[in-house]
C-alpha cells in the first residue's frame, strides 16, 4: 500500500508535538509517569471533503504501522459513509497531526461534614421578585448564599441559591437540602 507520507517525516512531526505537550504539562507540575500521550492524524481521500481522525500507535512509527493506520482509515471511512464511498484512486491526504496530552490526577478524598440544623436562615441574603411563566406573574423568592449554607440545611421554595459557579432555582413545590458533602438535592415537597 502506498502511503501519502514517509514514516520518518510523520514521526518527526509527532515527536515535536509530543515534546511540546510534555513540556506544557511539566510546567503544570505533572511528572512524566503521570502523562498520557495520544496521537492521531486526520486523513481524507483527495478530491473528497470528509476527513476522519484515526489513532496512531505510540513510539517510533514504522512503515507497516503507518500502513495499518491507512487500512484503519479505509475501514472507518467505509463504515461511516458506505461501501465504495471512498475514491481510493485519488489517493489520500494527511490534513492534521494531533497530539493530546493529559495529566493523570488523583481522586480527592472528601471528608463528610457533620449534618447540622435544617434551619438555613444564616445563609439568607435577601428576597426578590422572580417572574416565572407558569405563574404568569412575579413571585417573591428568598435568595440564599451557597457559601453560607451548612450540611443539613433545608430550603423550601420559592427560593434561589446563588453559588460562585451556578444559580439554583427551587420552585414553590420543591425542597432543597444540603448533604454532608454540600451537594444540593432538590425534590418535590
Amino acid at each position: 500500500m502506498k502511503t501519502p507520507g514517509d514514516a520518518s517525516r510523520i514521526e518527526n512531526h509527532f515527536k515535536a508535538l509530543e515534546e511540546q505537550a510534555l513540556h506544557d504539562l511539566g510546567k503544570e507540575g505533572f511528572k512524566r509517569e503521570q502523562i498520557i500521550i495520544e496521537r492521531y492524524i486526520d486523513i481524507k481521500y483527495s478530491r473528497q471533503v470528509h476527513e476522519l481522525r484515526i489513532p496512531v500507535p505510540p513510539g517510533n512509527i514504522s512503515v507497516s504501522q503507518l500502513e495499518g493506520v491507512y487500512l484503519e482509515f479505509e475501514k472507518v471511512y467505509e463504515r461511516s459513509y458506505g461501501k465504495g464511498a471512498g475514491y481510493k484512486e485519488a489517493g489520500t491526504q494527511i490534513m492534521n497531526f494531533i497530539v493530546q496530552g493529559r495529566g493523570r490526577t488523583w481522586k480527592p478524598k472528601l471528608a463528610p461534614r457533620q449534618l447540622k440544623t435544617a434551619n438555613a436562615s444564616a445563609a439568607l441574603r435577601t428576597a426578590r421578585p422572580v417572574y416565572m411563566r407558569k405563574y404568569g406573574e412575579d413571585r417573591e423568592a428568598k435568595v440564599y448564599d451557597f457559601l453560607k449554607l451548612e450540611p443539613g440545611n433545608e430550603i423550601k421554595g420559592l427560593a434561589i441559591i446563588e453559588a460562585p459557579d451556578t444559580t439554583m432555582l427551587i420552585d414553590m413545590d420543591q425542597m432543597a437540602s444540603a448533604d454532608q458533602f454540600m451537594n444540593i438535592h432538590i425534590q418535590h415537597s
